[in-house]
C-alpha cells in the first residue's frame, strides 16, 4: 500500500490533457501530486509530483531512461511510482517504493466501468487515470481533486465510459473536477522537454539526483 497516501486529506490527481492556468497553485497545495504517464504538464501546471503513475505500454518503451518522452521534472522527484504491474525487469531499480495496480485495483476498476458500459459489454481495459482513482479511492480517505481529465486518447479505453463514471463519482462528497476558468495550460513543446532531459542528466551526471 501506499504510504503517502493513507493520511492525505487531498489528493491532486493530474492527467495530461488541458488544465487551467489558476490550476498550479492549487495542484502544489495538495497533500499528495499524483501524475501520469509522461506527466506532460509538471513544471507548467504545478512543479511537484509525489508519485508517478505509470502504464504498460509508456513504462516499456521509457522507464528509467535518461532522456525519454517521461518529464524529467517528475521523474526526479516522484517519491513513489505506481505501476501497472510487476514485468521481468528489476523494477527496483529505480529507487522508490513501487506500488503495482494489478490485479486488485484493476479488477475493481473494471467492475465500476462495467456497470456503467452496454449490456453486451464484455471486458473494458481502465485507463491509468481510472486505475489511480480507483486505487486512492480504497485506500485513503482524503479528498480527490482531478485535473487534466478530458476523457480521451488511446483507442484501447472506453472514454465515454470512464467519463460517466468519474462524473457520477464527482456528484458525491469525495472526488471534483478542479479549476475551471483561466487560460489552458497545455503539454509544453518537445525542444523543452529535451532541455529538461539534459538538465537532469547533469544532475546524475554531478551526484545531485
Amino acid at each position: 500500500m501506499s504510504a503517502l497516501i493513507e493520511n492525505a486529506k487531498t489528493v491532486a490527481l493530474v492527467g495530461n490533457g488541458p488544465v487551467s492556468s489558476v490550476a498550479a497553485g492549487e495542484i502544489d497545495k495538495a497533500d499528495v501530486v499524483v501524475r501520469m504517464n509522461r506527466a506532460q504538464l509538471c513544471g507548467v501546471a504545478g512543479t511537484r509530483t509525489d508519485v508517478l503513475a505509470i502504464n504498460d505500454i509508456v513504462r516499456a518503451r521509457n522507464f528509467g531512461r535518461i532522456g525519454s518522452p517521461i518529464n524529467p521534472l517528475s521523474v526526479r522527484s516522484a517519491r513513489e511510482y505506481w505501476l501497472y504491474k510487476r514485468l521481468d525487469t528489476d523494477d527496483e531499480r529505480v529507487g522508490r517504493p513501487i506500488v503495482y495496480l494489478f490485479p486488485e485495483t484493476y479488477k475493481r476498476a473494471s467492475a465500476d466501468l462495467l456497470r456503467h458500459a452496454p449490456d453486451d459489454t464484455v471486458r473494458i481495459i481502465p485507463s491509468i487515470g481510472a486505475l489511480t482513482l480507483r486505487y486512492v479511492l480504497d485506500n485513503s480517505d482524503a479528498d480527490i481533486q482531478l485535473f487534466g481529465f478530458t476523457h480521451q486518447g488511446d483507442h484501447m479505453h472506453l472514454w465515454d465510459i470512464e467519463g460517466r463514471w468519474m462524473r457520477e463519482l464527482a456528484d458525491g462528497e469525495r472526488v471534483r473536477y478542479c479549476s475551471k476558468g483561466g487560460d489552458a495550460v497545455r503539454q509544453p513543446p518537445l525542444v523543452i522537454m529535451q532541455l529538461q532531459a539534459r538538465r537532469l542528466l547533469n544532475h546524475i551526471r554531478n551526484g545531485r539526483f
